[in-house]
């Protein structure tokens, strides 16, 4: 991380190299963020969730405005530039109508993406759910069907037939086990 510049008293220019990290999950912070020119990549643990690029992205808003500790970590995916505004949200509020506004724009967005994909995955958790009660009905279907069968008309079946190995007693430990192939009804 390189400091360009400082352009006001609230606010510093970085250039952070590849790879770099901008903010940590689970650090406390007021500290805003304003991607001026790069790429940048959201981690939730080792997990890459997203990534910021376009200028004049704000980010690290979430824990400005809730005073909670960061919730994902950001990286540097290439040399990069961020604003750094120390101010705190209440700050750019009073100094900054064009960049509260964007920050509302930006979690307008979130929350409508956040909408879409809980939709999503709400569908398909009631899809699965209904192929699980289907799957529950078969089943049971299956279950009555073989209690119900008809003997067999030929004669004795032999179910179970040990292999040479098993001849000799049960495996150590006194575990005793048969393999019992599917049974054929007429």
């Amino acid at each position: 991380m390189q400091k360009i510049h400082t352009p006001g008293s609230d606010n510093e220019l970085f250039l952070y190299d590849e790879g770099e990290t901008i903010l940590r999950e689970g650090q406390a912070s007021s500290i805003l963020y304003i991607l001026m020119k790069g790429l940048l990549g959201i981690y939730k643990g080792d997990n890459k969730v997203s990534q910021i690029k376009g200028q004049g992205i704000v980010f690290g808003e979430m824990s400005s405005i809730l005073g909670k500790p960061r919730t994902v970590t950001v990286k540097a995916e290439m040399p990069s530039e961020v604003m750094v505004y120390r101010g705190g949200v209440e700050s750019i509020v009073r100094q900054f109508p064009s960049i509260t506004k964007k920050i509302l724009v930006v979690l307008a967005e979130r929350l409508e993406a956040q909408t879409a994909q809980y939709s999503i995955l709400q569908s398909k958790a009631d899809f699965l759910q209904k192929q699980l009660e289907v799957a529950k009905e078969e089943i049971s279907k299956l279950n009555v069907r073989v209690l119900d069968s008809p003997k067999r008309e030929s004669g004795p079946i032999q179910d179970y037939q040990p292999m040479d190995s098993e001849l000799l007693g049960p495996p150590e430990g006194g575990i005793e086990y048969m393999v019992i192939p599917p049974k054929k009804y007429k």
